[in-house]
């Protein structure tokens, strides 16, 4: 038996461009909490071969400090054989990363834009990996496996897109899994865990990012710890996700229709928590919704009245509750600006309508001489 983990997109040294200083070292040493715990589990359950995905840094250029983290983590575990597959975000390209640093023995690098092929004796296994040399692979190498000695186990360890034919990143498909005849394929490019598949006697998964970096990266993040045999030729996999990221991002909504202050708008937050009852120690995105009173803009001050666990931000998507049936029989500029925008209020499409009843939030507050900044 053959006991490995399988993870993929760290990402380590992502920018956090937009972030502040302090957010952005805070989030940059997630990145690094999380790589120190794959290293962790590696050690306690004594893996003995890590496959890495793709993308374990953010830039074929990442920082010297990333590099050492790395570093200093693979040579604590020199137990485990790592082996990685540069992806479309740290290519292998001259100068970068990996043509440059020098890792710890147990470290294997693809390097190349065809199949390679490594076999671990011991272990009667064979491992298959190619390299990302620029930041796009239109069209993935063939997968040509060579003859093996029997039961041997055959790994294909690839960044790849299993989600479009159109993919500018190594598109592949069930088929072509299916066809190359391999074991297992462990897959990485999609950050979103997909969870482990079986198609005909082939199994393949995408292990998700390690850690999530923002709420397009929500729910749980971590690794597969697989264990893999295959005797008379018959090849079984049993599976398990660990857990490993530093942060988890939760998005919630809550319908605040009639609320007209931040007051109200906190107690209905505060009810919908008791009820449905967020995850503890997540960055929660809040998600307001509902018709509320024109005059009335959630604001920054919602979250402190909300004296809850956790980060939390404020995404409000409600509606103005304007009285359009009054407003439109009006003589005035007012009434010409809603007759004018109406049939996008009424039959447009949901983007449409949502840009339609910003713009009548900002219009009719400055013809009512409000304030646009409160908007």
């Amino acid at each position: 038996m053959l006991r490995l983990i399988h993870c993929a997109d760290l990402h380590i040294d992502s920018a956090f461009a937009k972030l502040g200083p302090a957010r952005r070292k805070e989030k940059r040493e997630q990145l690094f909490e999380s790589f120190n715990r794959l290293i962790d589990l590696i050690r306690q359950e004594k893996i003995a071969v890590c496959l890495i995905a793709g993308d374990l840094f953010d830039t074929p250029y990442p920082s010297q400090s990333a590099v050492d983290v790395v570093r200093s983590g693979f040579a604590y575990a020199e137990h485990c054989r790592f082996f990685i597959t540069p992806g479309n975000h740290d290519p292998y390209v001259p100068g970068g990363v990996y043509d440059q640093t020098v890792f710890s023995p147990n470290v294997t690098i693809f390097k190349e834009p065809t199949l390679q092929k490594i076999t671990l004796a011991e272990e009667n296994t064979d491992i298959y990996g190619f390299a990302f040399t620029q930041k796009s692979m239109e069209t993935p190498p063939p997968l040509n496996i060579e003859e093996d000695e029997a039961d041997c186990i055959r790994i294909l360890i690839a960044h790849a897109d299993l989600s479009s034919k159109e993919s500018l990143h190594c598109p592949l498909s069930e088929k072509d899994i299916l066809n190359a005849g391999f074991d297992f394929t462990a897959l990485g490019h999609l950050h979103n865990k997909a969870g482990m598949k079986q198609i005909g006697p082939a199994y393949y998964g995408y292990s998700g990012c390690l850690c999530g970096r923002d709420f397009g990266e929500p729910g749980e993040k971590g690794a597969f710890l697989c264990e893999l045999t295959k005797q008379d030729n018959f090849f079984s996999m049993q599976h398990t996700f660990i857990p490993l990221s530093s942060v988890q991002y939760f998005e919630a909504t809550v319908d605040i229709t009639g609320c007209d202050s931040d007051s109200a708008a906190a107690d209905r937050i505060l009810q919908a928590y008791a009820e449905s009852a967020f995850p503890l120690g997540c960055e929660t995105r809040l998600v307001l919704t509902g018709e509320i009173p024109a005059d009335y803009v959630p604001s920054g001050a919602l979250s402190a009245l909300l004296r809850l666990d956790g980060a939390f931000e404020i995404a409000d998507r409600t509606r103005p509750l304007f009285q359009l049936e009054a407003l439109k029989e009006e003589l005035g500029l007012r009434g010409e600006f809603v007759r004018i925008l109406l049939p996008l209020l009424e039959e447009g499409t949901d983007e449409e309508k949502e840009q339609a009843q910003l713009a009548l939030r900002f219009g009719l507050q400055a013809m009512n001489g409000g304030d646009l900044h409160e908007i």
